[in-house]
């Protein structure tokens, strides 16, 4: 299953990459449209409450320049705070996640001592996973140590992939990047007052610079997937200054994703330039992405595309356990026509390990929005 250049086998390379890494590499209440919670309330549930109500929508997320438009039907994207990646991995390359270990009792009346299963955690830590390994990746390349000394905010923003692009927002010097890159053996390949990019033929990298984004791209391991890194890396950092449309500027749907839906923490999204996204080919799942051998730390872990069957697109946001919170995971989803909403559906796909009477389901005429919490053990090891 490909959903949108983002392959089963890469996908399972970076799980397992990123793990098997880990395990040796040591380093350093009210939900509004931007993600902050006030702990002082709950969210309003009972047992799978669903009701009609109106669905609020914020600004649009600081991660926002980093989502190009691009070419393709579908478009796959996941998003981790820097801050949250080093609460989850715990500073020293060991995941908090749960990866096998015991798992509070669900809604279902479960024992647990399983690897997550509800959609609603499992897609959010299987992104965060992915943008481990996006950093560890980097790091690991040339240009990783460009990246390092031109970050001026070191330990902030977000670590972002789209499709097959990776990019690390946050504060950078421009003009060091430039001068550093041109240190190292790569091609020059375009270079204006606000952007560059570059090209190391040896190991198929292209990276790209802008004041915001550090942006690399891999040449595929599948022969004839007309998946271009130089191209995709220009159309990021052309769109993050204004040369090239974002994804939000050219699809309304898309934008109010981005503005109803959670946008701190663990984020992930689904989205289809067709009506909706099909049965067949929306879910990373079951056989299609079963453990690499040699790589059973990763214990089953995948995308859960279910809920996102028959919708247009959808954004997933959980925060993970700190000292002040538990565990909170919301889901927005947007269909092409109300008539297309199944309540059924999400009902028996999402909010499954929460905790009881926790999960609500909110109708707001196309627009759908799912909150439930979570049990810490739920997250932990």
């Amino acid at each position: 299953m490909d959903v949108n250049g983002v392959s089963r086998r890469r996908a399972l390379c970076l799980l397992g990459t990123g793990l098997s890494l880990a395990a040796g590499c040591s380093s350093a209440d009210e939900m509004d449209g931007n993600g902050t919670r006030d702990e002082t309330e709950t969210p309003d549930s009972s047992d799978s409450d669903s009701s009609t109500g109106t669905i609020e929508t914020g600004e649009l997320p600081a991660f926002a320049p980093a989502l190009a438009d691009s070419p393709g039907e579908r478009y796959f994207f996941g998003v981790v705070d820097l801050e949250t990646m080093w609460t989850a991995f715990d500073g020293d390359g060991e995941s908090e996640f749960s990866s096998g270990g015991d798992s509070a009792e669900g809604e279902d009346g479960s024992d647990g001592d399983q690897t997550p299963t509800d959609p609603l955690v499992v897609n959010p830590l299987f992104v965060a996973l992915i943008g481990y390994v996006v950093l560890l990746g980097l790091g690991f390349s040339a240009a990783g140590s460009v990246y390092e000394r031109n970050d001026r905010v070191d330990g902030e923003g977000y670590v972002v992939f789209a499709n097959d692009t990776n990019i690390v927002v946050s504060d950078y010097d421009f003009d060091g990047i430039v001068r550093d890159m041109g240190e190292l053996d790569y091609e020059e390949i375009l270079r204006e007052d606000d952007r560059a990019v570059y090209y190391d033929a040896s190991t198929g990298q292209a990276v790209g610079a802008t004041a915001s984004l550090f942006v690399y791209a891999y040449e595929s391991e599948e022969d004839g997937d007309g998946f271009d890194p130089i191209e995709a890396v220009e159309r990021h950092v052309d769109a993050a200054v204004g040369e090239r449309p974002l994804k939000h500027e050219t699809d309304d749907d898309f934008e109010w994703l981005l503005r109803a839906g959670d946008t701190t923490g663990l984020v992930c999204g689904l989205f289809s330039d067709d009506d909706e996204l099909a049965d067949d080919e929306t879910a990373l799942e079951g056989d299609d992405l079963e453990p690499t051998e040699g790589s059973d730390s990763v214990d089953g872990l995948t995308f859960d595309g279910r809920p996102y069957n028959g919708a247009k697109g959808g954004l997933q946001h959980l925060d993970i356990v700190t000292d002040e919170t538990r565990p909170f995971a919301s889901a927005v989803f947007t269909y092409a026509d109300e008539d297309r909403i199944d309540e059924a559906v999400l009902e028996d796909s999402v909010g499954t390990q929460a905790e009881a009477e926790s999960t609500t389901v909110i109708r707001d005429g196309a627009g759908v929005r799912v909150e439930a919490t979570y049990a810490e053990e739920t997250l932990e090891e």
